[in-house]
């Protein structure tokens, strides 16, 4: 078994990948937010326009989380779960 072996079966036993990108996730996630909720706090917009920024900084990241919770939830096909 080469390095190489070792590697590609270490990432697909161990599915490291597929939990590197839960966590890779779960961090863009809770750094959106509270990014989100300091600029809310400080920023002398109107509500409209606050809300508007949210808006434009969490529709990506929510098109990662879904993306991210398909890949997470199609690696367990095949378990038995």
């Amino acid at each position: 078994m080469t390095i190489i072996d070792s590697i590609a079966y270490a990432l697909d036993k161990l599915r490291i990948t597929r939990r590197f990108g839960f966590y890779f996730t779960l961090w863009i996630t809770y750094y959106s937010v509270t990014s989100c909720v300091d600029m809310a706090a400080k920023s002398t917009l109107d509500p409209m326009g606050v809300a508007a920024i949210i808006a434009a900084i969490m529709l990506p990241v929510t098109g990662l989380q879904a993306g991210a919770l398909k890949f997470h939830h199609d690696g367990h096909k095949g378990e038995g779960s």
